[in-house]
């Protein structure tokens, strides 16, 4: 699977790709920068990368990476839109699902207008704020440096203890990788 890193402002988040035909070409595109733009609990920000639908659907799952065709843009969504209906999360039209956003979507929460940047991760040396970064659980943090060290992928689930992150006032580095 092929991981990016999106950054909007002070907000990071780290997302896997799908192998669709869609993902391909976003991937082959980067990096991207945008400015992010919010609507309800949706940021989406337009890309140089013009395509159609591909196995589009306009109810989407939290923390759900996509391209919407009709805006040209990249999406995230990590909640209820003003399109959604009762608890799902509904785009303003269909859009072709990219991916899954690795940690907690909802650090773009407060995010209206920014400058957003998209790029590869490549395997390497990486290091991981824990407890410190105020957009990053503790939980996030772990799960995030074992993925980076080979572990499974696992689907984001909000994290039980994210006051955890509150109580850890110290940096931990991951090091030189294998």
């Amino acid at each position: 699977m092929r991981k990016i890193k999106i950054t909007a402002g002070k907000a990071r988040a780290f997302a896997w790709l799908n192998s669709t035909k869609s993902a391909a070409m976003i991937w082959d595109a980067l990096p991207l920068e945008g400015m992010a733009h919010a609507w309800g609990e949706e940021i989406y920000f337009q890309v140089p990368v013009k395509m159609g639908e591909e196995n589009a659907r306009q109810v989407v799952n939290f923390g759900d990476l996509a391209y919407w065709p009709e805006g040209n843009s990249v999406c995230i969504f990590f909640g209820r839109t003003p399109l959604s209906q009762g608890d799902e999360i509904r785009a303003a039209s269909p859009v072709n699902i990219l991916g899954r956003i690795i940690n907690d979507p909802r650090v773009f929460q407060s995010i209206s207008e920014t400058e957003t940047i998209v790029e590869k991760v490549e395997r390497g040396v990486e290091s991981v704020s824990i407890g410190t970064d105020e957009h990053t659980s503790l939980v996030d943090a772990v799960a995030q440096y074992l993925e980076d060290k080979g572990f499974p992928y696992r689907l984001y689930q909000p994290s039980p203890w994210p006051e955890i992150a509150e109580k850890v006032g110290k940096s931990v580095s991951s090091g030189e990788s294998d």
